[in-house]
């Protein structure tokens, strides 16, 4: 837990329609996740339907066959930084064990 402050500090910001995120290739059936700069959830499911809300998240995760493999999810933002309240219910969600998670960094 003491690493993921600093992993996502080197997060960058991107828009959704960034073609990094766009044409991401998930390494095992992933999902993205977006936080929008009104602090708005958009969640990608692995066939790319999209829906909205933090209550949508475990149903994009179910999505996945991952026959035991990690989950993959690719988590950007708008805006930089992960504290804000909307950022850290995603997060929280999101760090266990069978998830790993992706940031774009640098673009």
């Amino acid at each position: 837990m003491k690493l993921l402050p600093r992993f996502l500090e080197r997060s960058t910001p991107v828009t959704a329609a960034n073609e990094v995120i766009a044409q991401w290739k998930s390494p095992t059936q992933g999902i993205r996740i977006h936080v929008t700069a009104n602090e708005t959830i958009e969640v990608y499911n692995c066939f790319g339907s999209k829906s909205v809300g933090l209550e949508t998240i475990n149903d994009a995760l179910n999505s996945t066959m991952t026959y035991g493999n990690e989950r993959s999810v690719l988590l950007t933002s708008d805006r930089a930084g992960w504290e804000t309240p909307v950022k850290k219910k995603v997060v929280s969600l999101l760090f266990q064990p069978s998830i790993q998670i992706y940031i774009v960094e640098g673009t």
